[in-house]
């Protein structure tokens, strides 16, 4: 999610609501929108309602505009990409269900499996440079 303070244009940017919730003299966000680590931003931006913020504090009120676009932008991506080979989806799934079971009954060998799969990505990863 993308936090807007407002009107200046010179600012350091960050994604953590502490820094725009007006604490400490710091710029209050008046709006928020979605944002992807692809690089793409929102067009619709929501206002912060701060009074609705978490009482306690922790300033992360929930605005289901920026999330709603954010997972639009995921469907318009993923309708643009290659579909996996079925088999190979299907393998996919399996691992992830003995990873689900594993982590259930020997957490440790889950975790064996999963830095192995991490190194074999490396690897392919790259073999495709």
């Amino acid at each position: 999610m993308y936090l807007d303070p407002g009107s200046s244009s010179a600012f350091q940017e960050t994604r953590e609501w502490w820094a725009y919730s007006g604490i400490l003299n710091r710029p209050r966000a008046t709006s928020a929108r979605g944002a992807c680590g692809c690089g793409w931003r929102g067009a619709a931006t929501y206002p912060i309602d701060w009074a609705a913020a978490d009482a306690a504090g922790i300033y992360e009120p929930v605005i289901e505009g920026p999330q709603e676009d954010w997972e639009q932008h995921l469907e318009e991506v993923e309708a643009r990409t290659v579909p996996l080979p079925a088999e190979l989806a299907e393998l996919l799934d399996r691992v992830g269900e003995q990873l689900n079971t594993l982590a259930g009954q020997a957490p440790v060998a889950a975790l064996k499996a999963v830095a192995a799969l991490e190194t074999l990505t490396r690897r392919l990863h790259g073999q495709g440079r």
